[in-house]
């Protein structure tokens, strides 16, 4: 029921054009799925306080109703208060979601949208939006103060190559285990080599990437004896505003781009069963085109998983992040240089100069009160 709901939002009524046969979408799969979980995160809090029995809906309705709202809201105050790992910001996010959807289906969401603007936990989620998270914030504010930390940060790809080269290196068939870990690993040097020696891209982007099929949108180079992977990515797979970018070339050079996605390609990507033509023919299934596939059928990769094999493998190597914080880093490190290379770190990231200005004004902040206490410097030793 959530599936439908959603789905009647993203298509624009209105819209339908009977040559083509298609309808002007409002959002993408991508924003579809996440727009999926705010409404089951409000199911949720609407069973777990009692507000409502979900195996005797027929349809989704309740989950709109006043006692629902204010329960569900309240629920998620709480759990932002005991540190759950739940923001205000992703509360605001859920409201506006659950608002949108509802309307779009004929449900009346006028008080929702006003608890969105009145209520201060809500507005203070609301406010957040504009400005990094305190936690991106000290990753950020670590890459400008440890210099080893830029190193691992920038040669990660390797690292992961290297310790997933260990779990290879047997003779033996590998146990489910060391298999599941040599995926893993694996797959974060290919992610960490298309964001370090590729471009900023955001997680969505690269899980959509095929390396095969009529939709390969990642291809092999070859000219003056060069080598080098292309990716294209569609407009349909960038967020909201972001700009289209270019053809993104990961080079083949001493800093290991391209020999670490041909490295992936070769041994990582064939121990998914739904990328290893082999099974695939024995098994009578159809190969998935995708780079980084599911482990469990044709599908790409669920972002969550990425998350999670991310943040395990990047602390191993003593660096916890999450996938977006390479986006993060590169800002940082290029405008840490220079506040004037904010429009080389939007052509890089595929965002606006706008965007750089709104989530990284506490680093030109910082910059300018450096150079305020080296000018008073100069003129006391003057």
């Amino acid at each position: 029921m959530i599936t439908e709901m959603v789905a009647v939002a993203r298509y624009e009524n209105g819209t339908y054009d009977d040559v083509s046969k298609t309808t002007s979408q409002a959002f993408n799969g991508q924003t579809a799925q996440s727009y999926e979980a705010a409404l089951i995160a409000l199911a949720r809090a609407a069973a777990e306080t009692g507000k409502v029995d979900l195996a005797t809906l027929n349809c989704l309705d309740p989950l709109f109703a006043s006692d629902v709202r204010r329960t569900a809201i309240a629920r998620w105050t709480d759990l932002e208060a005991i540190d759950a790992g739940f923001s205000a910001r992703t509360a605001a996010d859920y409201v506006r979601i659950i608002g949108q959807i509802g309307r779009a289906n004929g449900i009346k969401t006028k008080k929702w949208r006003k608890n969105l603007k009145r209520n201060p936990f809500l507005h203070d989620g609301l406010a957040s939006a504009d400005k990094m998270s305190p936690k991106n914030q000290r990753f950020c504010e670590r890459l400008v103060h440890e210099p080893a930390d830029v190193r691992t940060f920038l040669t990660q790809h390797l690292r992961y190559q290297d310790m997933a080269g260990d779990i290879l290196a047997t003779d033996k068939p590998l146990p489910l285990d060391a298999l599941r870990a040599a995926r893993r690993l694996g797959t974060c040097a290919a992610f960490a080599a298309l964001e370090i020696r590729g471009a900023g891209i955001r997680k969505g982007s690269a899980l959509a990437a095929h390396a095969t099929g009529t939709g390969q949108n990642l291809l092999r180079r070859e000219a003056a004896g060069k080598r080098w992977f292309e990716l294209r990515i569609a407009v349909k797979d960038m967020k909201g505003e972001y700009v289209e970018m270019p053809p993104i070339p990961i080079h083949d050079d001493k800093y290991c781009g391209y020999d670490v996605l041909d490295w992936y390609l070769q041994y990582i990507r064939p121990l998914f069963n739904f990328a290893n033509p082999d099974w695939c023919e024995e098994n009578k299934r159809a190969r998935t085109p995708y780079l980084f596939p599911s482990e469990q059928s044709a599908a790409p990769l669920r972002g969550s998983v990425l998350y999670k094999w991310i943040t395990r493998s990047s602390a191993d190597i003593g660096l916890a992040m999450s996938p977006h914080n390479f986006r993060h880093g590169f800002a940082t490190l290029l405008l840490a240089r220079s506040w004037g290379n904010r429009g080389r770190a939007a052509a890089y990231l595929g965002c606006s100069v706008r965007v750089l200005d709104t989530y990284y004004a506490w680093l030109d902040k910082r910059q300018k009160l450096e150079e305020t206490q080296d000018l008073l410097a100069e003129a006391l030793a003057a």
